[in-house]
């Protein structure tokens, strides 16, 4: 018998060894499925790369009187969201927002030579609107503070409706989108 069938035999005969093997077939098989899990999440649409300056647009229809017919207003702690619209003429669009943090500040970018308004309400519990905040300046920029929740524990959490309009009549709708930014902090 030669030496490397002297070998051969103690690596089958030996359980010892057998384990190496099996543990060897083991970490093949976990690359394996480790390969099939990083393809996995190559291809699934939300990676932290892409929630990097998220956009929430505005959609249609858009409702005062309606919570289900107004546009959800994301933080920019989300994801850094911006939301954005298109103010047709003689349009409204209707954003809200639950105030459970302390403290807000609503930022809002009208499009180059438009002159949009913004005219915030607070919905009370039993339904109905006090404005808490209006604009109505020619500045291309705008920024209002807004109180967030009140009581040490949040007990009173308010909600916002923002509403952009143009008192302004013009022959044409705007190339570019308004942008309203909502920054959240405690």
């Amino acid at each position: 018998m030669t030496f490397l069938n002297i070998c051969n035999n103690m690596y089958i005969d030996r359980p010892v060894l057998k384990f190496r093997k099996d543990e060897y077939h083991e970490k093949n098989l976990s690359i394996f499925f480790l390969a099939i899990g990083i393809f996995f999440l190559n291809i699934t649409p939300v990676s932290a790369s892409t929630c990097d300056g998220y956009i929430n647009w505005e959609q249609e229809p858009n409702n005062l009187m309606s919570k289900e017919e107004t546009n959800y207003l994301l933080p920019y702690s989300y994801c850094h969201t911006a939301n954005k619209g298109y103010l047709p003429a003689g349009d409204i669009d209707v954003w809200n927002f639950d105030a459970i943090k302390k403290n807000y500040k609503v930022s809002f970018r009208a499009p180059e030579g438009y002159y949009y308004d913004l005219v915030i309400w607070q919905r009370f519990s039993d339904g109905h609107l006090e404005e808490v905040a209006r604009t109505d300046s020619l500045d291309q920029v705008k920024e209002i503070d807004l109180p967030g929740r009140t009581g040490s524990d949040g007990e009173l959490i308010k909600e916002y409706l923002v509403v952009v309009h143009s008192k302004w009549t013009t022959n044409r709708d705007a190339d570019e989108p308004y942008t309203l930014v909502l920054l959240d902090k405690e």
